[in-house]
């Protein structure tokens, strides 16, 4: 049995749904609210004052959501969190897939190596986050065509790049979850919990 195929084949539909939420997040964010809160400068900065600034730059409000660089900051911050939830359960799903199903011993009958089993998931999930990046470096930039501000696709495109590596410090930790759990009920919770956990963390300094 290729390992790879089977994985890639079991999480295609997980990714699908996750590119999918991610592109919606993005045009949706960038695309359709943006427009709204810059030419609602007025109302929304009268609204935004009655916040404390911890408040505002604990959601990522701190920086000038009136351009569109600005909005782009505010907005990557849900997109990181989108991405780092999806990435969590791939790890969690791919690596923990028999300890869930309490069937470890069926990894060690198979004839190949560890190595080579664990490449194999490796590199499933490795597919699952370049695509997921190439889906929100399209919608990133796709939204940014629509709005045409005066930014550089290139500074969208890198800006939204990142979000790569985002999904790989978050693959990584549910790698590590998946392999060191003594037991593995589920992937959704585990999943969300890793990815809020990291929002925290990320407005804990504001």
């Amino acid at each position: 049995m290729n390992v790879f195929a089977f994985e890639l084949r079991r999480q295609a539909r997980s990714l699908l749904t996750d590119c999918l939420i991610v592109a919606a997040v993005a045009i949706v964010l960038l695309a359709a609210c943006y427009p709204v809160y810059h030419d609602a400068r007025d109302q929304v900065e009268g609204l935004l004052a009655a916040y404390p600034p911890a408040f505002l730059e604990a959601f990522g409000l701190g920086a000038d959501v009136f351009s569109f660089a600005g909005f782009f900051q505010f907005s990557y911050l849900y997109l990181a969190l989108c991405v780092a939830i999806a990435a969590s359960a791939w790890g969690l799903a791919v690596f923990g897939r028999e300890s869930r199903s309490r069937c470890e011993s069926f990894l060690l009958a198979m004839p190949a190596s560890r190595p080579a089993l664990f490449a194999g998931k490796l590199a499933a999930c490795l597919v699952c986050v370049v695509v997921l990046t190439g889906v929100a470096e399209l919608a990133c930039v796709g939204s940014w065509a629509l709005v045409d501000e005066d930014v550089s696709v290139g500074r969208v495109a890198l800006a939204a790049l990142g979000l790569g590596g985002v999904a790989l410090v978050f693959l990584a930790l549910g790698m590590v979850v998946a392999c060191f759990a003594r037991r593995l009920r589920g992937v959704a919770g585990i999943a969300t919990a890793l990815g809020v956990g990291g929002f925290i963390l990320y407005a804990l300094p504001g």
